[in-house]
């Protein structure tokens, strides 16, 4: 029986992918060539952490960390500010959950500072039951350190709780923690492998709570 759903936050609540991919094609294209839009595609299903490693390593530069998050996090939360919108359906899907006595997890390889944002922008206060971010974990996304963390904090069972990812490396955390799983992949992710989710839908619009707990 399913008692709890937890949410990924980019691509899934958010339509987010499409400011990453500008801010990082452009911070990338600056100091190094021969960037293609799929290595940037791809950089975008990770932790900021885990994105900088692979671009020092793959275009052999030496970028801190604080430049990195200067140049990527900062010009995105202020595009953001305007650019960004929910999902259709996000927030008519959490009504209906916390409605039905569902608990609400958020598990994003994104910083705090973000969730922050996009709770308080789009009034989403109360919603999550439990919320692990990047900071939280040791490792992130596809490793499954932060699906195991929002399940113990949300007080229950993986075979109980489904979660809603957008990209296979989101897929693969999901199931590797022993959670059920329904894959939304969007403009960016679309052409990947979701053979490992449990389900695959186009639109949230396709979700109610009634159909989550039949899962």
């Amino acid at each position: 029986m399913i008692e709890g759903v937890v949410f990924d936050l980019d691509g899934v609540v958010v339509d987010s992918p499409k400011i990453y991919f500008k801010v990082m094609k452009e911070f990338l294209s600056k100091r190094s060539i021969g960037v293609t839009n799929g290595e940037v595609m791809n950089l975008i299903s990770y932790s900021l952490k885990e994105e900088l490693v692979q671009i020092n390593k793959n275009h052999m530069l030496n970028i801190s960390y604080g430049e990195f998050l200067k140049h990527t996090l900062g010009v995105s939360l202020r595009l953001a500010m305007t650019e960004m919108n929910l999902n259709s359906g996000a927030q008519e899907l959490l009504f209906d959950l916390k409605d039905d006595g569902f608990l609400i997890g958020l598990a994003t390889n994104n910083d705090f500072k973000v969730v922050d944002f996009v709770v308080k922008k789009f009034s989403l206060n109360g919603f999550f039951d439990a919320i692990v971010c990047g900071e939280d974990v040791v490792h992130g996304k596809p490793n499954p350190e932060i699906y195991i963390k929002v399940v113990q904090k949300l007080g229950l069972k993986p075979v109980n709780c489904v979660a809603i990812e957008d990209t296979a490396v989101g897929v693969r955390s999901v199931k590797s923690a022993g959670l059920k799983c329904i894959a939304f992949p969007n403009q960016f992710t679309r052409y990947g492998s979701f053979k490992e989710a449990d389900y695959v839908i186009n639109s949230l619009t396709e979700l109610s709570a009634k159909k989550i707990s039949r899962m």
